[in-house]
């Protein structure tokens, strides 16, 4: 099967509303957002696979598709390569079949990459003036890309010995994300994946990568631990107590705090009876063992989560 027919195949089952847009794009042409092609919205919660338009017209749209978007696989430019803000909204609107407010129109542009959501402006703060970001996951790398942009002294405190703090610990057979990887990404650090829903290691990568691109790494002190952080009203300064992997403990002073220490650590095991005198092997999911394995063992799984 070639290429083209594989993109036929797909285009007469796509989403028709998503076509609309995909031709709206390609072409420049904003007709396929007015009658007879307006999309009228969904009743329920389905997908509107249809968009509540006749075959005749679905089929038009679906042969329309095919031709633009093998006439860009052929090299033709896009009639619309960079929506404005106004152009995304109508977009939206033509393919929801309802009024989206204005706002959204910037969030998706960033969302498609557009319009990065990157700090763009040297902040001047004063002499000695510091943030510390607990965490080195996503949170805290995203918080620690735009402090570097912003000119702004920083420190991340990381307990482990590698960013992506959840895709650090996470390391069970077949974690990954239930998510489409363009959205479970920085708009800031499009990437290259191998998959529409990618697994542990390859997120892993990514967040790597994101730390090496952004040069963050001499900001951040793995193998550190925060025991605890108390704001000194009299100095206005936080005092950030830390426990180093060598033992040595560290108190820290910064004029901001910022927690990205994340809402599931540590994780909670259940109050089961006979757990602390039960002589094989045990672990909860998030703190998987590198070199763990279930082969030939009898296994008892509770819980039923991701």
């Amino acid at each position: 099967m070639t290429i083209e027919d594989q993109l036929a195949e797909a285009v007469a089952i796509a989403n028709v509303p998503t076509l609309l847009m995909v031709l709206v794009q390609m072409t420049g042409d904003k007709r396929w957002m007015e009658e007879p092609y307006r999309i009228r919205r969904a009743g329920g919660t389905d997908d509107n696979d249809t968009g509540g338009l006749s075959d005749e017209i679905q089929q038009e749209i679906r042969n329309a598709a095919l031709e633009a978007i093998l006439a860009w696989k052929g090299g033709k430019p896009l009639g619309l390569a960079e929506p404005s803000e106004k152009e995304l909204v109508e977009m939206l609107t033509a393919s929801m079949g309802e009024t989206v407010p204005d706002e959204y129109g910037e969030m998706t542009a960033a969302q498609l990459g557009q319009t990065p959501m990157l700090w763009d402006q040297k902040i001047d703060v004063p002499e000695g003036f510091n943030v510390v970001v607990i965490g080195a996951g996503v949170s805290g790398l995203c918080a620690a890309v735009n402090l570097k942009a912003a000119g702004v002294p920083f420190t991340v405190l990381e307990r482990r010995d590698s960013v992506a703090g959840v895709w650090q610990d996470n390391r069970y057979p077949g974690a990954g994300v239930d998510t489409p990887n363009h959205l479970y990404s920085f708009s800031f650090a499009p990437y290259d994946w191998s998959a529409y829903f990618a697994l542990r290691n390859e997120l892993h990568d990514y967040f790597d990568h994101v730390a090496d691109k952004f040069g963050l790494r001499d900001n951040i002190q793995f193998g550190t631990t925060v025991n605890n952080a108390v704001y000194n009203s009299q100095k206005q300064a936080w005092e950030i107590t830390t426990t180093r992997a060598d033992g040595t403990e560290e108190t820290l002073e910064a004029n901001v705090l910022v927690s990205a220490a994340g809402i599931f650590n540590p994780p909670v095991f259940p109050d089961i009876p006979g757990l602390d005198s039960f002589t094989g092997e045990s672990w909860h999911t998030a703190e998987w063992p590198e070199d763990g394995t279930l082969d030939g063992k009898k296994v008892l799984m509770i819980g039923n989560g991701a």
